[in-house]
């Protein structure tokens, strides 16, 4: 989760920005720092591991995946050429 996520998120459910040392208007820093520990939390107690070693998250993410078939190439070839192509 990226900081302007944090952000959003704490906005939406009534956080406010506040004057910052720097002059700016931001959450403040323990509500980054809370939000950050949290998520670490809840990955250590759910067991959450980082992606293997030469996975491709871009171009070949493993949950794209149903067996040996990628969901875009099930799509395709269920689909005429024409409509394929839109």
């Amino acid at each position: 989760m990226t900081k302007l996520q944090v952000r959003d998120l704490a906005l939406k459910k009534g956080f406010q920005l506040k004057l910052q040392p720097n002059g700016g208007m931001d959450l403040n820093p323990y509500v980054y720092e809370f939000a950050e520990a949290l998520i670490i939390q809840v990955r250590e107690e759910l067991g959450a591991v980082a992606p293997k070693q030469g996975v491709d998250m871009v171009n070949e993410p493993p949950h794209y995946k149903q067996g040996e078939v990628e969901c875009i190439d099930g799509i395709k070839s269920a689909l005429t050429e024409e409509a394929w192509r839109g």
